[in-house]
């Protein structure tokens, strides 16, 4: 259950700035400058001694904490000082008046002459009944005195602090000093995100020194909190890609993000955690360099074979949609064989018949084609060939090409 504390500041700007960096990135800026926040109930130990903290650090005219968004905006502007509803057994929005329900002038007045003066009163009025004498309308009122009124925070952004920097007095020229520097700064940019029940997707890095400067952005699989994983997957970026100058200055940011909420299975193997993908793949990097390793993607070309390698992982779906109907499925599914295998082919006049493969003759039962493929002239690596879709007496589709020199291959079928 999360706790939402409702702040009257004397600077909101400046508020906003602290209750970012020390309690949440969850931010409202209401009417008049009043500021509400949420937090996690392992943020809060002693609720008291929070809000003592909360004063210390923000100075303002009045706090009032609920586990309702609505009802801590309505104890901040109806009771003023400090106010608490529902949590640790105190019960403040009870005893405001009944003018708060903001029901009209003349359903207020009807209360009073029933001697109904507050909230606590009108919340012990009998709730079905008085929506068939008032209409649905009055339900909101009793949400509201009984603080079960609905209301999301319209939260502001662009105020997330997570970085950390240093200037150093003398330069730094080891890789060991360089890493011990990086561990830190993960380290303390963690302790403010696993306050505010965040992960980190994305580290951006610049290291400055003799003028110059070299940004390097190291991201992560899934969102993680596992700092560990993160204090690795810098490491190995680093030792891989080494500032070539002496270091007078870090920076590093975490970019913040919400975990994933998954479901365990009870009767599962365990696997590699996915934020751990990452690292595996960097170490693997460190060994065959960068740009070959990756999710690979077709190019949109009609050159034969052609894809890229993309690096960023993070594109990695955790799940794929399935078609809905049956006209959603395609018809069949090309898959290209490790290399090319090459084929004896017989024609009856231009189209194939019969073909010869590690000495198993095959009959050819339908053809098409052939296509003639070519493209890139103007480049080093043109190509150019005829192409051919054909079905076997065993029911295979396969793809046979020539290249021109009088060869045939199988590259491929349909699945």
């Amino acid at each position: 259950m999360r706790i939402f504390i409702a702040i009257h500041p004397e600077d909101a700007e400046q508020a906003a700035l602290v209750i970012n960096r020390e309690y949440s990135p969850n931010i409202e800026v209401a009417q008049s400058g009043e500021l509400v926040f949420d937090l996690t109930p392992n943020q809060i130990d002693d609720i008291h001694a929070l809000i003592k903290e909360i004063l210390e650090r923000i100075p303002a005219s009045a706090v009032a904490v609920s586990p309702n968004a609505a009802t801590s905006l309505l104890l901040l502007r109806k009771r003023g000082g400090v106010s608490i509803d529902g949590v640790g057994g105190r019960e403040d929005l009870r005893s405001i008046g009944i003018d708060a329900l903001g029901a009209g002038r003349d359903f207020t007045r009807l209360m009073r002459d029933w001697a109904i003066d507050d909230l606590d009163a009108f919340s012990e009025l009998p709730e079905d009944e008085m929506v068939e004498r008032f209409g649905p309308s009055v339900k909101e009122f009793f949400d509201r005195s009984r603080g079960r009124e609905f209301r999301p925070l319209a939260t502001v952004s662009g105020i997330s602090d997570f970085r950390w920097r240093m200037s150093f007095d003398s330069p730094i020229t080891e890789a060991e000093s360089l890493r011990f520097t990086f561990s830190t700064a993960v380290t303390h940019i963690f302790k403010r995100l696993s306050r505010r029940c965040l992960g980190a997707s994305e580290c951006v890095i610049e290291v400055f020194g003799a003028g110059r400067t070299k940004r390097y952005e190291v991201k992560a699989v899934v969102p993680t909190v596992n700092e560990k994983v993160w204090m690795r997957l810098v490491s190995v970026r680093i030792e891989s890609e080494p500032p070539e100058f002496d270091v007078t200055g870090v920076s590093v940011e975490l970019i913040p993000a919400r975990l994933r909420t998954i479901q365990s299975n009870l009767f599962s193997a365990n696997i590699l955690e996915p934020e751990k993908i990452g690292l595996v793949v960097s170490k693997i990097e460190k060994m065959v360099g960068r740009g070959n390793v990756g999710i690979p993607r077709i190019s949109d070309s009609w050159k034969p074979r052609d894809f890229d390698i993309d690096s960023d992982l993070s594109g990695i779906e955790r799940s794929v949609a399935m078609p809905t109907t049956v006209e959603d499925f395609p018809a069949r599914t090309f898959f290209y064989f490790p290399s090319p295998v090459r084929v004896k082919m017989f024609f009856d006049g231009r189209i194939p018949s019969r073909m010869v493969l590690g000495g198993r003759s095959m009959k050819v039962v339908s053809a098409s084609g052939p296509w003639r493929v070519d493209g890139g002239w103007w480049r080093d690596d043109a190509w150019a060939r005829d192409e051919w879709d054909l079905e076997t007496e065993d029911g295979s589709l396969l793809r046979m090409v020539s290249d021109g020199g009088g060869g045939f291959f199988l590259e491929g079928g349909y699945d």
